[in-house]
């Protein structure tokens, strides 16, 4: 009788924690989305700024990029 007691419990253990780390997944994936999203505009800014050093370096028209 009590091995089906612990064997309920640790199911219920195991539940629970299973619960946990798909709601600790869920928040990864949203937390690695914006992570993602910070990362490309921060490259984009990069880029962007790097085209306009090499765009002024050679001429004046650095304005009518932005």
């Amino acid at each position: 009788m009590t091995r089906s007691k612990g064997n309920d419990e640790e199911g219920i253990e195991v539940n629970v924690s299973y619960g946990y780390f798909l709601k600790l997944a869920e928040h990864l994936k949203n937390r690695l989305y914006y992570y993602i999203l910070y990362l490309s505009t921060v490259l984009l800014g990069l880029i962007i700024s790097q085209y306009n050093n090499t765009i002024g370096s050679k001429s004046n028209h650095v304005e009518a990029l932005i």
